[in-house]
């Protein structure tokens, strides 16, 4: 390691758990990162000022006006230039010690194999769906996020644990694309909420190649900028890598139903804003006591975008063994 990287990394060198042992997995890592949006552009920052060795960037897209609020590597002169270009020009700038390669294409197998993790930083359920083979195929650990208006989420899909596990990838999530979920650009996000989760996806990425500290392997994070909570879950997955079952109902199938338990799982704050009734559980209280759950019947939840009740089903019929609760697929949107 040069001189000056040793001056440039000596705050990390102090970190007891992390320290030059860790620094040095850092510079031989080589991590993939599909897409150059707001995700990407936050997480890529710190990945290159944290010293990442090799740094893949794929993206097809150029720079657009409407980016700017959460694409922290463009600027207004750059409109209309290709992203890679402009993030490889930026961050070497920030770090001349790192090796940028950039692929200013559509995700494809012709991508080079040669990266160690790859970073979900897309916004289209395509996409996810064919990193999420890529990496199964090769074995590769996905560092994957979502964005939502106000909310986010992240986990890392087919990594190893500790134990040498595999963890669950994201059709255990997600077996199919949830059909009522809105793109950025339909649904809006808020522009610092990229810079959050793209941190912690950075985060994750340095925890997990440097081996320092507890990851979210086979864990998911939800990020709620509106209330400022965030909650992890446990992922699982089925004998053989099988989907999950369906946890989802259509607005048709909940009103078709002649006896079902509708739950508000939100806070008070969204509650008292709007509803489309039913009874009215926080999420917290009813993971804590689930013997609220009335028996019986048939249970759909619901909050404002379905990610939270789909989570919240999956645990509950874990709990309980039972396989009558389901989410409002979309949720009030």
């Amino acid at each position: 390691m040069l001189q000056q990287e040793i001056n440039r990394y000596q705050r990390h060198f102090a970190l007891p758990e992390f320290g030059q042992n860790g620094q040095r997995r850092l510079k031989q890592s080589s991590v993939l990162v599909v897409g150059a949006g707001g995700l990407g552009c936050s997480c890529l920052q710190y990945l290159t000022s944290c010293g990442i060795g090799r740094i893949g960037i794929v993206d097809h897209d150029r720079v657009d006006e409407s980016n700017l609020p959460r694409q922290i590597l463009y600027s207004s002169q750059d409109v209309g230039r290709p992203k890679v270009t402009v993030a490889k020009e930026t961050l070497q700038r920030l770090n001349p010690f790192v090796q940028i390669c950039v692929y200013e294409q559509l995700f494809s197998d012709t991508i080079p194999r040669d990266y160690e993790l790859v970073v979900d930083a897309t916004d289209n359920f395509t996409a996810k769906y064919k990193l999420n083979e890529y990496c199964l195929t090769h074995q590769l650990p996905l560092v994957s996020a979502s964005l939502s208006q106000f909310s986010g989420q992240v986990a890392i899909f087919n990594g190893v644990d500790k134990d040498g596990n595999r963890s669950p990838h994201y059709r255990h999530l997600y077996p199919e694309p949830p059909n009522d979920s809105p793109t950025c650009s339909e649904g809006g996000v808020l522009g610092v909420l990229p810079g959050i989760i793209g941190n912690l996806q950075a985060l994750e990425v340095i925890k997990y190649l440097s081996g320092c500290g507890e990851t979210l392997i086979g864990k998911l994070l939800i990020f709620d900028a509106l209330n400022y909570t965030i909650r992890i879950f446990k992922l699982t997955h089925g004998d053989d890598m099988k989907p999950m079952p369906n946890l989802e109902v259509t607005k048709d199938e909940w009103k078709q139903m002649k006896n079902a338990h509708l739950i508000d799982i939100r806070e008070q704050e969204e509650r008292e804003q709007e509803h489309i009734g039913g009874e009215w559980i926080p999420m917290d209280k009813l993971l804590e006591q689930p013997e609220l759950l009335k028996e019986n019947m048939t249970v759909v939840l619901y909050c404002r975008s379905g990610k939270r009740s789909l989570y919240t089903a999956q645990i509950l019929r874990e709990k309980l063994s039972r396989d009558d609760i389901y989410s409002l697929q979309g949720g009030i949107l």
